[in-house]
């Protein structure tokens, strides 16, 4: 059976990073241990939700904030319910380029694949892509000499690319992540365009788009 949604009271919270414009929330730390990947630490955020996720505005630049933040402090980041439009592409940093670390992975959960949504506002490559090496997207076949991306997880969403965007989720350099609890649709190529190795895709739905999942192997 698909988790539970996790708490909004025990996540760094989306909704806390704000409409455009609007300051980062304080965040108080819950958990300093250092757990395994599957058990990241949480923030609870004091800040006041603002206008991100009514489906009204364009909540790319709270939402990257948002990232940003959690993967710099190593924190997962819940996305509660709501309609979030997007104009550009969501980027998740690469973990690590050749032996060299760079950020932790990104945990990002929604509450459900029926009350979280993330939807293009205009055209665009994906939804959200795991970067390569200085944040590009790869835009051909994945080379793991450039960048890795490692552990991370995307669950619990919605993500309806509408006919306008390439990929709804675009993971080309991915080890060891977790995709699960997805609602796709609507993506011109493919659903999830997944590269790498020891990944789970468990409980996903696909429906409208190009192919449902892309999967490729690393260049040598």
């Amino acid at each position: 059976a698909p988790a539970a949604p996790v708490p909004p009271a025990l996540g760094l919270n989306a909704r806390d990073y704000g409409a455009i414009g609007e300051q980062l929330c304080t965040a108080r730390v819950v958990s300093r241990h250092r757990p395994h990947p599957d058990e990241l630490p949480w923030l609870t955020c004091s800040g006041r939700c603002s206008r991100a996720g009514n489906g009204l505005v364009d909540d790319a630049p709270a939402l990257q904030r948002a990232i940003d933040a959690a993967q710099r402090q190593n924190r997962a980041l819940l996305l509660p319910a709501g309609s979030y439009t997007i104009n550009a592409t969501l980027l998740v940093r690469c973990c690590r380029k050749g032996t060299a670390p760079m950020v932790p992975p990104l945990r990002l959960i929604g509450e459900g694949p029926v009350q979280t949504l993330i939807e293009p506002g205009r055209q665009m490559t994906a939804l959200i892509a795991m970067t390569g090496a200085n944040d590009t997207v790869l835009p051909g076949p994945p080379d793991k000499s450039t960048a890795m991306a490692e552990y991370h997880e995307i669950s619990q969403i919605y993500l309806n690319a509408k006919g306008l965007a390439d990929y709804a989720l675009l993971a080309p350099v991915l080890s060891q992540g977790r995709i699960a609890d997805l609602k796709v649709m609507g993506a011109l190529k493919a659903g999830v365009r997944l590269g790498g190795w020891i990944n789970t895709v468990i409980d996903c739905s696909f429906w409208g788009n190009g192919v449902a999942l892309q999967l490729e192997t690393f260049n040598a």
